[in-house]
């Protein structure tokens, strides 16, 4: 094939956008498909399918359920993943833990200080925080290191609301019955999982786990309650101490125990600067900060795991053959896209921009600061439209970053407001030439579109709907079965969403490398 331009050669000047639509579970205890009346009226007109995107389908265990950003490694590789959250746990009782890490829990061990954990409470496709937990105590206590604080936060992803009782209920019962250290503090996401710049709200997260209040809350899950009759949810539920809770000492150290360490980046840049010199634990933060997953752009930390990367990416492809693409995305979900979508790389490939949006969030004022920040999503897209690219890969404005699993009053305003901003984004792209894809990405898509769903009776598998919208869509012959009774939400998956990097580059005539196990999902192309 020609190294030429595409929009010279390949693809005959083809454009795709690929249009996510992130954090969607917040909604689940609603009908959605109700409020959703701009995507129904897309999936009718133009074609749509579910595509499988949970179980083995995508390298994961039949009852597991991917993450978001276990969604977008999937998607952007064309390829299953590595045994998923079951790999790490196979890591984790194997203990063979690398010589960088083993040196953070020896100078822990010279300090005789406590281990301070940081971890979101959520449940990840049947897999309870203890199940992650358990072996890493093991393995503390194997060390000698039988020290540990614990430091929770409720919310964020793949939680429904008001969950955090429940998780906090069953997480207390495995430390008391396995003697699994002391917990300190909670915090909802919106605190010490923030990632768009507002360090305030995360600062008194971290104050809470650095300097606790002297008379703290007697019970966590009373506490819990307690904010819950308030309407105050999850995500919302302010930063607590509990009574009798230490401080961060000089001879302690902290460890970010997530799959994600992006989340903790905020509280990681906090950490560092407020150590100060002279304390017993040397100066460098790779003896007294770590994280349970290593990332290359993260803070320089040692990590426990490092997991595999796939062989090739769409976007490496895509820059092989020269094709200028663009990752647009708000600054909170920003990291599926540029770093998880393009195989755990840390900086974009050949051709390709990252525009990670500073949108306008919610504040204290209302809720005009919503229509405000679709608005500003928007605009920017459409400027992106109108450049010279090819492939755009955009992540939606989502109901998570809206912080609506705190906020269940807002969910029908969020979600017709969205709605229409994606109907009206999508039908500006198809008219103005691009080969629009739409998908809500998220982890229990099921739930989200209720109607989306096996026959009565059949096992689930998680679905991912997928409308695709071209002016001329008819020069695509997608083979796609009629749904039942002319429903699309009741078809039977027509492939996984690994078969959508593969036929993103089928549209733009380039051939997919080896390393992707994914196929076309179209029988023919028209030239």
């Amino acid at each position: 094939m020609s190294n030429s331009l595409i929009s010279n050669k390949a693809g005959a000047g083809a454009k795709i956008l690929l249009l996510f639509w992130s954090g969607v579970n917040a909604v689940r205890t609603v009908d959605q498909l109700e409020l959703t009346p701009g995507f129904l009226e897309l999936a009718k007109t133009y074609p749509s399918a579910n595509l499988d995107a949970g179980g083995s389908a995508v390298g994961l265990r039949a009852a597991e359920t991917a993450s978001a950003s276990q969604l977008c490694q999937v998607i952007g590789s064309g390829r299953g993943l590595d045994k998923g959250y079951a790999a790490v746990l196979d890591f984790l009782n194997k203990k063979k833990f690398g010589s960088e890490i083993s040196g953070f829990f020896d100078c822990l061990r010279a300090t005789d200080g406590y281990l301070h954990i940081l971890m979101p409470l959520t449940e990840r496709s049947g897999f309870d925080n203890q199940d992650f937990c358990a072996p890493l105590q093991k393995y503390l206590h194997a060390q000698g290191l039988s020290k540990i604080a614990w430091h929770l936060f409720a919310g964020g992803e793949n939680n429904l609301p008001k969950s955090c009782l429940g998780q906090l209920r069953r997480f207390i019962a495995w430390q008391e019955k396995q003697h699994g250290g002391e917990l300190r503090s909670l915090s909802g996401a919106f605190y010490g999982l923030d990632e768009t710049s507002h360090y305030a709200r995360s600062r008194k997260a971290w104050q809470a786990i650095v300097s606790p209040a002297p008379a703290g809350a007697p019970s966590a899950l009373e506490a819990v309650r307690e904010n819950y009759e308030k309407n105050i949810f999850d995500d919302d539920l302010p930063p607590l101490s509990l009574a009798g809770a230490k401080g961060l000492s000089d001879r302690d150290a902290v460890l970010f125990f997530d799959l994600d360490p992006s989340r903790f980046r905020q509280l990681a840049e906090i950490f560092i600067p407020a150590r100060k010199p002279g304390q017993t634990l040397p100066g460098s933060p790779a003896d007294w900060l770590a994280t349970f997953v290593s990332r290359p752009d993260f803070v320089k930390i040692p990590a426990v795991f490092s997991p595999s990367r796939p062989a090739l990416t769409l976007a490496e492809s895509l820059a092989k053959n020269r094709v200028r693409q663009l990752r647009i995305a708000p600054a909170s979900s920003f990291p599926l896209l540029a770093y998880f979508f393009n195989g755990r790389r840390s900086s974009p490939a050949a051709g390709e921009d990252w525009q990670a949006l500073d949108l306008t969030l919610r504040t204290a004022a209302g809720d005009d600061w919503l229509d405000t920040a679709l608005s500003e999503f928007s605009q920017e897209l459409k400027k992106a439209l109108a450049r010279d690219y090819h492939f755009i890969a955009a992540d939606f404005f989502s109901a998570d970053l809206a912080g609506l699993s705190a906020r269940p009053h807002f969910f029908d305003h969020f979600l017709k407001s969205a709605d229409r901003t994606v109907s009206d984004l999508a039908k500006a792209a198809a008219g103005a030439g691009w080969t629009v894809m739409i998908m809500p990405l998220d982890p229990a898509a099921e739930n989200i579109f209720p109607a989306s769903r096996q026959e009565a009776g059949a096992a689930k598998s998680n679905r991912l709907p997928l409308v695709v919208l071209k002016d001329d869509f008819q020069t695509l012959n997608f083979g796609w079965p009629e749904p039942p009774n002319n429903d699309w939400r009741l078809a039977a998956p027509i492939g996984t969403i690994r078969d959508l990097a593969p036929t993103i580059l089928e549209l733009l005539k380039i051939k997919k490398p080896a390393s992707m196990l994914g196929s076309v999902l179209f029988t023919n192309h028209s030239a």
